[in-house]
């Protein structure tokens, strides 16, 4: 009514590339919701399985193609900082890091030094 276009905040899903670090049942069913946005979704897994229905890539290749990075890893010692600096470093400027997993995937100083210097774009945790 005031004669203003309020454009709305935020990205569309379409033509984004989504990296998918674990592709087990999770991530299997988060790849199904994401289909129907029109992303290409590729995806990494230390244990690949042949039932993975989108591109699997070596997590260097993920992390520089993804707009968005999502884990769904469960946690071992093999995996313990996984997203450290070395990999936050191969990300894109304007990507998102999503970690519903496990804590210790990630290494919470080298992901608040990248957020502070605006490395990457934004990261969402909901995990212990």
């Amino acid at each position: 009514q005031r004669g203003e276009w309020v454009r709305p905040m935020g990205n569309l899903l379409a033509g984004r590339t989504v990296g998918l670090v674990g592709c087990g049942r999770v991530g299997m069913r988060l790849s199904a919701l994401l289909e129907p946005f029109g992303c290409a979704i590729i995806g990494t897994d230390p244990c690949p399985s042949d039932s993975a229905c989108f591109p699997l890539t070596p997590l260097s290749e993920l992390l520089e193609r993804s707009h968005i990075v999502s884990l769904h890893l469960p946690y071992s010692a093999d995996v313990h900082h996984l997203i450290a600096a070395q990999a936050l470093a191969r990300m894109r400027s304007d990507a998102i890091l999503i970690n519903t997993s496990r804590g210790g995937l990630l290494d919470e100083q080298a992901l608040v030094q990248a957020l502070s210097e605006e490395r990457i774009a934004g990261a969402a945790i909901d995990c212990y």
